[in-house]
């Protein structure tokens, strides 16, 4: 039998906890947290520019309320590339109905904050930024 532990690299004591009970490392991860306080969208507007002279264009979740097939092409986008996140074991797929109600409906989530990127009418990219526990940082998270 294994068993699997998770702790991201600046959860000292999960780390501490997991080395001295002789577990092997086998994936690392990393938080990924965007401070609002110190963001500035300005500096992103040149890669915004970019994307657009090339067709692509980046609208959130809640711009998207027009196009009725919105949901299931973020669920089949996101299954598509499930594989390319590293990951410690196998990815167990959810449901497209189990999707919608756990992610795109879950509590944490914030519309104006989930940015879909379009190329044409096929939706091309993602990503995703939820509420957190810590006030004023909005977190990254793997899907489940």
């Amino acid at each position: 039998q294994v068993l699997l532990g998770m702790a991201r690299e600046d959860d000292a004591l999960g780390v501490d906890f997991f080395q001295n009970h002789q577990f092997r490392e086998k994936l690392r991860s990393f938080g990924a947290n965007l401070d609002l306080t110190n963001f500035d969208p300005a500096s992103h507007s040149v890669n915004e520019s970019y994307l657009q002279a090339l067709g692509i264009t980046i609208r959130t979740y809640a711009d998207l309320s027009d196009d009725p097939l919105r949901d299931r092409k973020i669920y089949d986008l996101q299954q598509a590339t499930l594989s390319d996140i590293p990951n410690m074991g196998q990815f167990d797929a959810q449901t497209f109905e189990t999707f919608v109600t756990d992610h795109l409906h879950g509590a944490t989530m914030i519309p104006e904050a989930y940015m879909i990127a379009s190329h044409g009418d096929q939706y091309i990219g993602l990503s995703e930024l939820f509420t957190s526990d810590e006030p004023g940082v909005l977190t990254q998270r793997r899907p489940v």
